[in-house]
């Protein structure tokens, strides 16, 4: 693979290789952290600083850090973002997402201090290695399709997936354009980028995504209309290209057409936008969500990361989807950072049309800047699909894909004429005091981050040892993970549900131990609410422990039920306490309502809301509306029909 890394101007090729590689690999544990799990976010960004490290000891005694327009205002948006920590409903989750935001911050400052020797001379180390590892993902993706798997590579959404080779194939479409060798540097690598090409289309269109196509067409048209205004390229050849790229998207249709893997008819979705008002109508549900939480507090946000937890309040009842993004990157950074993180980004995208502009007045004559175009060319193209695509979707909130994208943003202004906006000089690593200050540095901010890995493990730990009974263990787990980083939730409330678990097993005959069990599990929910006010389970944890034990606690149930079903009417369980609770009190009518309006809404786990449609079917039954009750009951089997399919599909 060595003849794809070639010599880079002002230094060898292994210290860039492997700022890229530590990069990438950065973002695959991101793009593996489905789940926002605070250990995988706290290796993402080890990791990321491992590259920044790895760029700052290339040159020990004179490095610098050449800073563009787009880097400086990612820099500003995450001073912003750190700021916004004393507004922000739920502190501690906006200080995890601004750990995630410096992951990209590291990958872009450790590109641009580790290719700084270059200048503004093309190296074929970026695209080379872009390519690589968009070829390994797409063909990941297509091993998942044809398995019976959905095409998500490492993502939980074949959508996210999608994005990110739409900004790759550009890579391979611009490379064939601009002539054997000018991007890649070998003439051996231009034989196969044809394939390459369709088999990065290929995997954008397997699932069928409907923004994957509109940010994929976005990116073509860049493609041919720059290769043809910058590259001279020939119509036929950009029609070769346009050909390559239709192929592909219809070879992906032909395969789910013919049955041949689980994605969705690409022609189908397609056709479907032509009635936009159906085609996106959980998508406006959703807008319309953001927009009430923008009204809210339009200046400043809601804070970084929260989204998900204020939307759960508000969200219609139609929409059941996840509820964890707003479905439009621009109206979720507004959201959660106001108009001036709105700004921001929007500014990020102009200053990258500014540079490419730049790139393409300065060097209008064919000759020996066509790599340089070239790179330019295939960076901006596949920043204009992620820009498109963050109009649909969330994965501009991903550091999976914005690393990527910022080592994009990063070539594309260290190939723009005029230089850095600002050239930061870095302090000389040979001096002993500049030495181990840097890595003082280091080390407070990976123990920092460490610590709320650490956190979640432990807590993990305690849910595991909680289930198998094993209480002892779970308590000292809890205890253990408030200690490491007390400021999120789920310690305090893990540990309000373990004391909840053993009032359950403890005898009658223990009055003095129950109470104090009560009493510890109360203030353990207390401490939870103080740390996220806006988890709808701690409420109903508090409402449960208020009607089971009502002469160990304080407080009425109702309050405490009301309040979770407000913070989130899709809490079931909550609903189903309070349903409990009222009947207890004769009041049945309220309890049916309760349940009638619970079943009304659409859940993002289908399986989620089957006790609730049992309980209301039993309702019905009994209030005489057997055909009311038989239709919940046929929506369970349904759900149930639906989950061993997909199981046999697996299998």
């Amino acid at each position: 693979m060595r003849h794809l890394l070639p010599q880079q101007g002002g230094g060898g090729w292994l210290a860039p290789a492997l700022v890229l590689a530590l990069s990438l690999t950065a973002a695959l544990i991101d793009q593996a952290n489905y789940q926002q799990d605070l250990t995988y976010i706290a290796l993402t960004v080890i990791v990321a600083l491992m590259a920044l490290a790895v760029a700052l000891a290339r040159r020990p005694s004179e490095g610098r850090w050449p800073l563009g327009p787009a880097g400086a205002l990612l820099l500003v948006l995450i001073a912003w973002s750190a700021l916004s920590v004393t507004w922000s409903r739920v502190p501690y989750l906006t200080f995890v997402d601004l750990a995630a935001m410096g992951s990209v911050a590291c990958a872009y400052a450790a590109w641009r201090i580790v290719s700084a020797p270059a200048g503004d001379r093309h190296s074929s180390i970026l695209p080379a290695g872009l390519l690589i590892a968009g070829v390994a993902m797409a063909a990941f993706m297509i091993g998942q399709f044809f398995t019976g798997h959905r095409p998500t590579a490492f993502f939980a959404n074949p959508n996210s997936a999608a994005t990110l080779l739409n900004a790759l194939w550009p890579m391979a479409a611009v490379a064939w354009l601009a002539g054997r060798g000018t991007l890649l540097g070998t003439p051996r690598a231009h034989h196969g980028l044809l394939a390459v090409m369709f088999v990065l289309v290929f995997g954008v269109g397997i699932d069928g995504s409907r923004a994957a196509f509109l940010a994929g067409v976005g990116v073509l048209t860049v493609v041919l209309v720059g290769a043809g205004y910058t590259l001279g390229a020939q119509r036929r050849s950009l029609a070769l290209i346009a050909g390559i790229f239709v192929t592909a998207l219809l070879s992906a249709w032909l395969v789910n057409v013919l049955g041949l893997g689980t994605g969705r008819l690409l022609g189908e979705r397609i056709g479907s936008l032509a009635a936009p008002d159906q085609a996106g109508a959980v998508r406006f549900l959703q807008w319309a969500g953001a927009w009430s939480l923008i009204r809210e507090a339009p200046w400043l946000g809601i804070g970084p990361d929260v989204f998900w937890l204020a939307y759960a309040g508000i969200r219609p009842p139609g929409d059941g989807s996840a509820g964890l993004y707003a479905h439009n990157d621009y109206l979720q950074f507004w959201a959660e950072r106001g108009l001036v993180g709105l700004l921001l980004v929007l500014g990020i995208i102009g200053a990258c049309i500014q540079r490419f502009s730049a790139t393409l007045r300065a060097r209008t004559f064919v000759g020996d800047d066509d790599a340089v175009r070239a790179m330019s060319l295939a960076a901006f193209a596949g920043l204009t699909g992620l820009s498109i695509h963050g109009l649909f979707s969330y994965q501009l909130q991903m550091p999976s894909v914005l690393i990527p994208a910022f080592l994009l943003i990063a070539e594309l202004e260290r190939l723009a004429p005029g230089g850095p906006m600002v050239n930061l000089h870095l302090p000389n690593w040979r001096r002993p005091l500049s030495l181990i200050a840097g890595m003082g540095v280091f080390a407070l901010i990976a123990v920092s981050i460490g610590l709320t890995g650490a956190s979640q493990l432990l807590m993990d730990k305690g849910v595991a040892a909680m289930n198998r009974g094993q209480f002892e263990a779970a308590e000292q787990a809890f205890q253990t993970a408030q200690r490491r980083w007390g400021n999120a939730d789920t310690p305090w409330l893990h540990h309000a549900v373990l004391y909840q678990r053993l009032l359950r097993r403890l005898p009658e005959d223990e009055p003095e131990l129950r109470a104090s069990l009560a009493s510890e599990a109360m203030l353990l929910l207390d401490r939870a609410a103080e740390r996220n006010p806006l988890r709808a389970r701690t409420p109903a944890i508090r409402g449960q422990l208020r009607r089971a034990y009502p002469d160990l606690t304080e407080g009425d149930p109702r309050e405490a039920f009301e309040r979770a079903l407000s913070l989130d009417p899709r809490q079931v369980s909550a609903r189903l306490n309070y349903v409990a609770w009222l009947r207890a009190q004769g009041d049945e009518r309220a309890a049916r309502e309760l349940l009638e309006d619970g079943v009304t809404l659409d859940y993002g786990r289908r399986t989620r809301p089957i006790p609730l449609y049992q309980a209301t079917a039993a309702a019905r039954s009994s209030a005489g509306d057997s055909a009311g009750a038989v239709a919940l009951l046929d929506r369970v089997e349904q759900i149930r029909v639906d989950l061993q399919r997909r199981l046999n599909d697996l299998d």
